[in-house]
């Protein structure tokens, strides 16, 4: 008996690709303007407390210090979700493209995890 071929469509949408950045951008935008709005009206010239048993210590440091001690990081955490989106969009599109430069044969008991 011939083995039969079944054919399978796959649907690729390739305007996910520019939304996995856009929502990266527009969380990045609004936490951050969100975070400096915040340290504009802060006082640092103390360092946040926490209640409970999490305290960890550093060394002291100033108001001006601890701003930018805040801003380094948040700046840091924002480049990083942008990059991060950046990335998945871009393993998104490698996977688009080795979909579509050649004809892959699987047997049918191949799973869609196994196949990609």
């Amino acid at each position: 008996m011939a083995d039969s071929i079944t054919q399978v469509p796959l649907k690729l949408n390739p305007e996910r690709l520019a939304s996995i950045i856009d929502a990266a951008v527009l969380a990045t935008n609004e936490i951050v303007a969100l975070h400096f709005n915040a340290l504009a009206h802060a006082d640092l010239e103390q360092a946040a407390q926490i209640e409970g048993k999490f305290r960890l210590r550093g060394p002291k440091i100033s108001g001006d210090e601890r701003r930018a001690l805040h801003e380094s990081w948040i700046l840091a955490k924002a480049f990083q979700e942008l990059l991060r989106a950046v990335r998945h969009s871009l393993e998104e599109a490698y996977l688009f493209i080795a979909l579509l430069t050649k004809i892959h044969r699987i047997k049918s008991s191949t799973t869609l995890s196994d196949f990609l």
